[in-house]
């Protein structure tokens, strides 16, 4: 599959966070391009042709949130210059798009729309024609539900292939035609449960799949993401809020020609299997390109003190699990490590004696006198952290610029399996969403 083509200017990098959202400036304030090529001067001599009035405006939301993006729109392989910006009256958001014609930059289209602001922009191969598809979603209200049209470039002009009305979308290729698909997520009637519906291009138009149902209203939508579900199979996830303290996670995939959500029960009509009590969200955790979901395991020893185990599985579009490996994830410290599946049944994590000022977490295994110590796992602040992380039978795992992590294995029968390498293959960093800064 083709990807999007963007390579947004050098020159405009360190203007991006001058230039977010809309800001009612100059244009000499606003937007001034270093005078480093005749091409750049056309540009701006350009722009400020058609700016007067006009404040700029860029995307809220999504990757290409920059108010001057380039992108091969017709395929030909030479960048249009795209400029968001807002003025007012009907119609006020547009999106002026510069073509190069002789050397020099030109206004050769200007879409205009009504709204409040862009919410989010994408570039995708929608319809196999050449060049890429530009789909812009926009705020009309303060309301939860925006306006999305998408245009296609394929005849050197915009022309609209599709409206329609969203609270979250993405571009996705769920049917694997290397060809990306419109996926949408949006109120349902009556303010019931959300809707998800997939807009493929087929016979000369985008066309609509049946619509699938989300678990909970679209509003408690958290995160939604797309990836590998199992196999060959691409599945989009969207993990919400269920009440106060749980999150649920809908997964839709294509599944006999049909837009289906996965993981929803028939007999509760809700995901039953991928509810969860806490903030822990699916990953590709073992690094397989298929997106793994999270269900927890209570510890059976009193003495882990409520502590559990987070289970990680795939779902087939049938809706069965396979599982793929055990965790115990310490989200205050942000750092995990994997569990074998021999230790699942009576593993506990405790916390240990003092070093150095530093409780370590102690990791056991085994029933009754059997109960033995596989490794414990320290956090080392300080000058000396280098130090205390090799020392007394200790060996580093990984370090920060302020943290070095430590680890001793047991000296029981458990803990002689295990050896250095094997456990610091185990431990890992817990890994942020970069978009929503959230774990």
């Amino acid at each position: 599959m083709r990807r999007n083509r963007m390579c947004c200017l050098g020159v405009l990098a360190a203007l991006l966070t001058l230039l977010s959202g809309c800001m009612l400036k100059t244009v000499d304030q606003m937007y001034c391009l270093p005078r480093r090529s005749e091409e750049y001067h056309n540009l701006q001599a350009a722009m400020d042709q058609v700016m007067s009035g006009l404040e700029y405006c860029a995307p809220l939301q999504g990757e290409n949130q920059q108010t001057v993006q380039m992108v091969d729109l017709t395929g030909d392989g030479q960048s249009e210059a795209l400029v968001f910006a807002k003025g007012v009256g009907e119609r006020p958001l547009k999106i002026f798009i510069f073509a190069k014609e002789h050397g020099a930059y030109v206004n050769t289209a200007t879409i205009e729309t009504a709204g409040t602001a862009f919410e989010q922009v994408e570039y995708a191969d929608l319809d196999g024609a050449g060049g890429v598809e530009l789909v812009v979603g926009r705020q009309v209200s303060n309301e939860v539900v925006h306006a999305l049209s998408a245009y296609t470039f394929s005849q050197g002009t915009p022309e609209t292939l599709l409206t329609a009305n969203y609270s979250r979308f993405l571009t996705v290729d769920l049917d694997r035609d290397n060809l990306r698909e419109l996926f949408l997520l949006r109120p349902g009637a009556d303010g019931g449960n959300g809707v998800a519906e997939l807009y493929d291009y087929r016979g000369g138009a985008m066309e609509r799949s049946a619509e699938a149902v989300m678990s909970v209203p679209v509003e408690n939508l958290k995160r939604m993401t797309a990836g590998g579900m199992y196999q060959e199979t691409q599945a989009v996830f969207a993990a919400s809020n269920y009440d106060e303290d749980t999150i649920i996670t809908d997964v839709y995939a294509i599944v006999k020609d049909r837009l289906t959500n996965v993981s929803l029960s028939s007999e509760s009509g809700t995901s039953v299997k991928t509810i969860r009590n806490y903030y822990v969200y699916g990953d590709d955790i073992d690094n397989d390109g298929l997106m793994e979901l999270p269900s927890l395991v209570p510890m059976e020893e009193a003495s882990s003190g409520g502590r559990e185990l987070i289970r990680w599985y795939n779902l087939t579009p049938e809706g069965n699990e396979v599982e793929k490996l055990y965790t115990f994830h310490n989200y205050a410290d942000r750092w995990y490590v994997c569990i074998q599946r021999d230790w699942v049944d009576t593993v506990s994590v405790t916390r240990g004696a003092d070093v150095a000022g530093v409780q370590g977490y102690v990791f056991s295994a085994g029933r009754d006198q059997k109960h033995q110590v596989l490794f414990t796992i320290y956090a080392f602040t300080g000058d000396n952290r280098e130090e205390l992380a090799a020392s007394d039978g200790r060996f580093p795992l990984a370090k920060t610029d302020e943290v070095t992590y430590a680890a001793c294995l047991g000296g029981g029968s458990m803990g002689r399996q295990l050896d250095q390498k094997t456990l610091i293959s185990y431990f890992n960093f817990i890994r942020e969403d970069w978009k929503t800064g959230e774990m």
